[in-house]
């Protein structure tokens, strides 16, 4: 899989990109960071085709989100 950046905003923490392979015909993905009082709060979107794909796509994005965990739970000294 082929995953390309659409648009960075650093302003709004948001993260948008695309991803390329043989499984998808289309796929949109984003991340976005609040801040909610003392925690931070990542919301991971995803849109892609076609929906046969989805199992696939949801234990990746499932594997991403632990690894993002732990990266940040590392740098905010947690891990």
């Amino acid at each position: 899989m082929r995953e390309l950046i659409v648009a960075v905003d650093e302003d709004h923490k948001r993260l948008v990109w695309s991803a390329e392979s043989a499984l998808l015909k289309h796929h949109n993905g984003s991340t976005q960071v609040f801040e909610r009082g003392s925690r931070t709060c990542v919301i991971w979107t995803a849109d892609l085709l076609p929906d046969d794909a989805a199992g696939t796509m949801e234990a990746l994005t499932d594997a991403g989100a632990k690894a993002m965990k732990s990266a940040l739970d590392e740098l905010a000294g947690k891990g």
